[in-house]
């Protein structure tokens, strides 16, 4: 890096399945492989908590629950987050927070009543706020308005919309009621700042998914080992493989641009696990 940075990175988008902690997995290895010092915090329902990186804290989803009997309410449910953010406050670094579905709520609450997007940029903290949308058109207008709270949340944050194209193009007809519905939100984040998760390596990582292993050891397995472990044949194992290779490259060179590192990048099937 030409200068140490600080930095808080927010992955949000109001439903599952969506590409959520995908996307807070690229920016862990785009900062790791900048040579940033990154911890990340995942916010998701108990069942579906799995840790995929050293540097990574869990809080479940359904502690939220209890914010009544909490002091700081939703603030103290994310102790580990604020801790992460101060740590960053006395020190360069990067903290990234993956929320989990339907948490929008709770996150305005918690960073309103800790005036978080007042005190970050007096601390020299830049805010990154993710902002994650399929095609869908119920998932574009919420991301819509996720983007309007968000810019009441951080004033002076950069606002990143991410258009992930696993449940298809964002090619609509002209009149139709998608095609409005993106010309809106895509009118809300200037065109540097929307990233690209391509369809066919979402799916080549759906498919590479079910190994359980980190995304930097999926593109380093055997293709052999992945045929005989999915029921695959070679050739099928190979492309996932390349395409998958492609996509993370893909969506890391974005990432780089958007977060303006200036040094050459490790590759990303070096990033750290």
């Amino acid at each position: 890096m030409d200068k140490q940075r600080k930095m808080m990175i927010e992955v949000v988008g109001q439903h599952s399945s969506m590409g959520k902690s995908l996307m807070s997995d690229m920016c862990y290895i785009a900062t790791k492989s900048a040579r940033m010092a990154t911890s990340l915090v995942r916010i998701e329902s108990k069942r579906e908590q799995r840790a995929r990186w050293i540097d990574e804290s869990l809080i479940e989803a359904e502690s939220f629950k209890h914010t009544a009997e909490t002091a700081g309410g939703a603030v103290g449910i994310l102790s580990v987050a604020f801790s992460a953010i101060e740590n960053v406050q006395n020190s360069d670094g990067v903290v990234i927070i993956d929320w989990g579905a339907g948490l929008s709520e709770h996150r305005f609450e918690a960073f309103a009543a800790a005036a978080t997007g007042h005190i970050l940029p007096e601390t020299g903290i830049e805010t990154y706020s993710f902002i994650v949308t399929t095609n869908s058109i119920d998932h574009m207008q919420q991301a819509f308005t996720l983007i309007k709270t968000t810019r009441q949340l951080f004033p002076t944050g950069q606002i990143l919309l991410v258009l992930n194209e696993i449940g298809g193009f964002f090619d609509f007809a002209d009149g139709s009621e998608s095609k409005l519905t993106y010309d809106c939100l895509i009118t809300q984040v200037d065109p540097e700042y929307c990233v690209r998760m391509p369809k066919i390596g979402a799916a080549a990582l759906n498919t590479l998914a079910a190994l359980g292993r980190p995304l930097s050891e999926l593109i380093t397995l055997e293709s052999s080992e992945i045929a005989r472990r999915l029921g695959l044949n070679s050739f099928v194992a190979i492309a996932c493989q390349s395409h998958l290779q492609a996509f993370l490259s893909e969506v890391d060179e974005q990432l780089t641009k958007v977060f303006d590192f200036r040094t050459e990048n490790q590759p990303v099937s070096a990033a750290p696990n």
